[in-house]
């Protein structure tokens, strides 16, 4: 049985960003990223500078470890599993998806779209991409929820550059670093004033705000 390499499985919690906010769900969260290797060492020459996630590292769990896992922590009123990472991608398959499934759980992806989905997106309940790279080289094409970092953190990560992108939702979300006020704020003003982002709503982490995990 094919083994993946899992950070973290926890909750119940609530989902903190895009149009899910507020939804009680759990966690399964998966080590390693194609943007970074997640090593403090390596950040100053990741694409993604600013991440605030730790999925370095983690323990090889089947199917059945991860859903064991979740049973341990459900709560009945509870069904969705969101599907994170680092970047999830490049280890879920068809085979975790069914067995969650078959458990009785909801599943959400979050996902930088540097991969396809094709092949499992008829079981999954909602997408959600921040894409960490150029529209040309995002692969998965369209999303529940198109979520752009600002202020933006690269010239061909931006609103205008995806504007053709196929979404249901779209979110501007400040970057989470020593300047969030700052980049908060501009955010705000970008929303209010910009041509270039109508259609957006602001998405805040809101589990950070609850101190929650």
């Amino acid at each position: 049985m094919r083994s993946y390499l899992i950070k973290e499985v926890f909750g119940p919690t609530l989902q903190g960003e895009g149009s899910a906010a507020g939804t009680p769900v759990y966690f399964v969260r998966f080590g390693g990223c194609n943007r970074w290797t997640g090593r403090e060492k390596d950040r100053a020459v990741a694409f993604c500078t600013f991440c605030d996630t730790d999925f370095y590292g983690g323990t090889k769990m089947t199917a059945s470890d991860i859903i064991a896992k979740l049973s341990d922590i459900r709560i009945r009123s509870v069904r969705t599993v969101v599907i994170s990472g680092g970047e999830p991608t490049l280890q879920l398959d068809r085979s975790l998806l069914e067995s969650l499934r078959e458990a009785g759980y909801l599943i959400h992806l979050e996902t930088n779209g540097s991969n396809d989905i094709l092949p499992y997106v008829d079981l999954l309940a909602h997408v959600s991409v921040s894409p960490k790279q150029p529209l040309a080289e995002t692969k998965l094409r369209w999303a529940t929820d198109l979520k752009l970092l600002y202020p933006w953190i690269h010239p061909e990560i931006t609103a205008a550059k995806f504007q053709e992108y196929k979404t249901a939702h779209r979110f501007l979300q400040p970057v989470d670093s020593p300047e969030y006020a700052e980049n908060l704020k501009a955010t705000m003003e970008a929303l209010h004033s910009k041509y270039e982002v109508d259609g957006y709503r602001l998405s805040l982490q809101l589990h950070k705000i609850l101190g929650v995990q």
